[in-house]
Order: structure tokens, then sequence, then C-alpha cells
């Protein structure tokens, strides 16, 4: 079986507000430290695989603010055939 979860940028401000993402779609245990090593954790030890995770209507400045969570998930999906990860940025209207 395969699990997703799609996070929609447009409803993110802040770090917390991703974890709250991650917590509502029951990923993070109840100990998580809410910090990108113990993410990291959870996603190479803790969540069933099959995995992919994709981001979507990101702007610029999230791409900048949240530059050291993407590089951790692209890092993870570099090492772990099982999880995927993908970011997509919201197009101006």
């Amino acid at each position: 079986m395969n699990h997703s979860l799609v996070v929609d940028f447009s409803e993110i401000n802040e770090i917390e507000d991703f974890y709250k993402k991650l917590q509502d779609a029951h990923l993070l245990p109840e100990h998580f430290g809410s910090n990108l090593d113990a993410l990291n954790d959870v996603i190479t030890g803790d969540i069933a695989l099959p995995f992919y995770l994709s981001f979507i209507n990101m702007s610029v400045e999230q791409l900048v603010e949240f530059k050291a969570l993407i590089e951790l998930l692209k890092e993870i999906n570099q090492d772990m055939k099982a999880f995927s990860f993908a970011y997509f940025l919201k197009f101006p209207l």
C-alpha cells in the first residue's frame, strides 16, 4: 500500500504549521521533538513505506524560509528508495 501526503503551503506560515499538518495526518508520534533531526528520525524509522510527500503552492519566500526542511527531505529522498519528495511553486494570478 502506498501512503502519501500533500501539504498545501498556502496554509503554512511557519515550521510549526508544517509540523501541525503532519500531526493532523497522524504521521508524528506524541513524543515528536519538533525539529529537523526528529523529523529525519520519523521519516527514516517510523512512517509506513513507501511514502510520497509533496508540497504544493509554495512561494519563493517559502523556498528560502523552509530551505533546511527542503534540503533534508531531498537528502532522504536520495537515500531511501521507498520515500519520495517533491515541491511545487504556486503561480501568481
